[in-house]
């Protein structure tokens, strides 16, 4: 199917699809208007879709989980940030590294293309199959990370995108550990191959944490902050020319030194790629920080609180 400029535009309103794909469910009928997934919807002026993807980053730390609407565990918080955050108008919806428990625990290891809402190999209550329905019944791509793996001795930083219907559409292992306790507990990540999906706004990518090391580092390798392997996985993530990267960590970098400082690495990452930026970081102490940055590094919208919150911005639609 051949999608032209005025139905790529339509694509935003078929349902809750922030990619491509939806484009196999609109059919035009020039007399009835836009069929939508079996049902017609006549194009009226306040349906007009918006100009971009509506995006959340999602700024909190697990032990805040009482100051978002009183919750009693951190899944509730998260539960109401990504509710908010659907509310407002979002599709794609960041959260932080590590908001989903700490290096010792660890998940099954999911598959690209895999429905942890309905796969019973997934354990009731398992963080990536709450994960999964919470995309489900919010109608938003959700990113998120854990710790999976298939063997007690092999886990990887992992990095999922789970879409509005609940499916897995890309994974991420983190290939630059962090020294202070991910190496010799996890695995590196050897490729890049699955870390990306496509969005209406372009090819959206994921990064964690220490991966961008080398990028602030303009890739002198040294220490554990940037070793070869980490020089050699980023040049392989730039070979897919993201249009967006999705950065989550944990990043408490506050000191004297103000390259590891949030708001300069954000723009680093995004002038090195030429991509936006959409950052989710955690709220522990004051200067870390998230929010959206531009392909040139302008900030659209920031946050360095310490109480939770919710960042947006809106990435321009990349029309054929």
């Amino acid at each position: 199917m051949r999608i032209t400029s005025a139905l790529f535009l339509l694509l935003a309103l078929a349902g809750c699809d922030t990619t491509l794909e939806a484009a196999a469910d609109v059919v035009v009928n020039p007399d009835q208007g836009v069929d939508i997934g079996g049902g017609v919807d006549q194009l009226v002026p306040d349906q007009l879709p918006p100009t971009g993807l509506e995006v959340a980053a999602i700024q909190y730390y697990p032990m805040q989980h009482a100051q978002v609407d009183d919750c009693g565990t951190s899944m509730c918080a998260i539960r109401h940030l990504v509710q908010e955050a659907a509310k407002e108008g979002a599709r794609l919806v960041l959260l932080p590294d590590h908001v989903l428990g700490g290096v010792g625990s660890v998940d099954t290891m999911p598959l690209v293309g895999d429905k942890p809402a309905t796969d019973s190999k997934y354990r009731q209550g398992s963080p990536v199959k709450a994960m999964a329905l919470l995309a489900d019944d919010e109608e938003v791509t959700l990113v998120f990370n854990v710790n999976a793996g298939d063997q007690p001795a092999i886990k990887y930083h992992t990095s999922l995108a789970i879409d509005c219907s609940g499916k897995v559409i890309a994974r991420h292992f983190k290939f630059q550990l962090l020294s202070l306790g991910e190496l010799g507990n996890l695995t590196a990540g050897t490729s890049v191959a699955e870390s990306c999906f496509d969005t209406l706004a372009g090819k959206a990518c994921m990064l964690a944490g220490m991966d961008a090391g080398c990028i602030v580092k303009d890739n002198k390798v040294g220490g554990t902050d940037c070793t070869q392997h980490g020089v050699d996985m980023l040049k392989d993530f730039a070979a897919h020319k993201p249009d967006i990267v999705l950065f989550a960590t944990a990043w408490e970098a506050t000191g004297a030194n103000p390259v590891w400082q949030i708001p300069i690495v954000m723009k680093k990452i995004a002038t090195h790629f030429g991509a936006w930026v959409v950052g989710a970081n955690i709220t522990l102490s004051p200067g870390q920080g998230g929010g959206i940055w531009k392909p040139d590094g302008t900030p659209v919208d920031t946050y360095s609180g310490t109480t939770p919150k919710v960042v947006y911005g809106t990435i321009p639609y990349k029309t054929p």
